[in-house]
């Protein structure tokens, strides 16, 4: 009767840990969909204009709290790897000329419009396909995987 009692806590806990970093991975990609669109209206817009001046700051706090985000994520599910799609996407909103004083906005359908929305989906397929593949490995998977490594 313990050991079944053991057991279906675990499994309770693991279902409830799952739940939770689901949660925390919805809520990053929403994060970097609002940057993804900060970023798109900051290069639509004219470099002196105030909203510019308003949407570089913001942008580049959401972009920190989107990285320490990332890293809680990644600590919590280890098949999650999607460092360098957070560079290039970090690189696609902040490249040169980022708050230059002689940036040109973009036109809409700009290849810079486009490199951004790219990086933005790529950042958010490569932390769900992480996910789902950590989830449909399973936790027998996953002992062995762990006690074959070490």
């Amino acid at each position: 009767m313990i050991v079944g009692w053991k057991i279906v806590s675990r499994d309770h806990n693991e279902r409830e840990r799952r739940k939770e970093l689901r949660a925390s991975i919805i809520a990053f990609q929403d994060r970097v969909r609002i940057c993804e669109e900060k970023g798109l209206e900051y290069w639509l817009s004219a470099a002196d204009s105030e909203r510019a001046t308003a949407l570089s700051v913001s942008l580049k706090s959401t972009l920190q709290s989107i990285a320490a985000e990332l890293a809680r994520i990644q600590v919590a599910c280890p098949g999650i790897n999607a460092n360098s799609e957070m560079v290039r996407f970090r690189r696609a909103l902040t490249g040169a000329p980022f708050e230059a004083a002689n940036r040109t906005p973009c036109q809409p359908g700009a290849e810079r419009l486009a490199d951004i929305s790219d990086a933005a989906c790529d950042l958010t397929d490569t932390v769900d396909s992480g996910y789902l593949l950590h989830i449909d490995e399973g936790p027998l998977r996953r002992w062995k995987r762990r006690f074959l490594d070490s």
